[in-house]
């Protein structure tokens, strides 16, 4: 089965496009904040440690899950987590929540 997102992605790179999700940053915008705040990197940079992220979020959560899958069953059910745009939209909510309520500010 083909995955529709990527080919979606791939017509928008070759067409010079980059579609970013209502209420998000993009990678560029996410690492110059970072490098405001002391952390030096690059668009690539701030792309990679976000996969880097997520990769290790989803393996753990799918060994806890299924503790009997072998290496390479985790590593393939974590790759189609990870590309799948809903989920990733649903943890950038609640990274977003968490950052919320750490920023809170008692008035």
């Amino acid at each position: 089965m083909k995955n529709k997102n990527a080919d979606r992605r791939l017509k928008q790179r070759s067409a010079g496009k980059y579609v970013v999700p209502d209420g998000t940053i993009d990678y560029r915008t996410m690492a110059k904040i970072m490098s405001e705040k002391g952390f030096q990197m690059n668009h690539a940079t701030a792309r990679n440690q976000f996969v880097f992220a997520m990769n290790k979020l989803m393996t753990f959560c799918v060994t806890e899950m299924n503790p009997k899958l072998t290496p390479k069953e985790v590593t393939d059910t974590t790759k189609l987590i990870i590309n799948d745009t809903d989920l990733q939209e649903v943890i950038g909510d609640f990274i977003g929540y968490i950052w919320q309520l750490e920023n809170e500010t008692d008035v």
